[in-house]
């Protein structure tokens, strides 16, 4: 093989490359959310017995109840100032 053919064979390796991981994020609508070359790591374990299921139930509420609070209160906001 002559310089030119390994040249261009060598541009056409790096292009293809670079261009791998971009082309696979278009591919499977992952645009913003998390790296498509690499598999999403699991934060947690699965909870299997019936005392973390309902410890993690009971954080999962609070966290509802905090939103639900602050919803309210927003909403109450918004109507105050309607009547105004």
């Amino acid at each position: 093989m002559g310089a030119p053919v390994t040249d261009v064979l060598l541009f056409a390796l790096i292009a293809a490359a670079a261009l791998a991981c971009p082309l696979h994020m278009w591919w499977m609508n992952r645009r913003g959310r998390h790296p498509a070359c690499c598999p999403p790591k699991k934060t947690q374990q699965p909870a299997s017995d019936a005392a973390a299921l309902r410890a993690r139930r009971a954080e999962i509420e609070a966290h509802l109840t905090e939103f639900d609070v602050e919803a309210a209160a927003q909403r109450d906001d918004g109507d105050r100032r309607a009547r105004l």
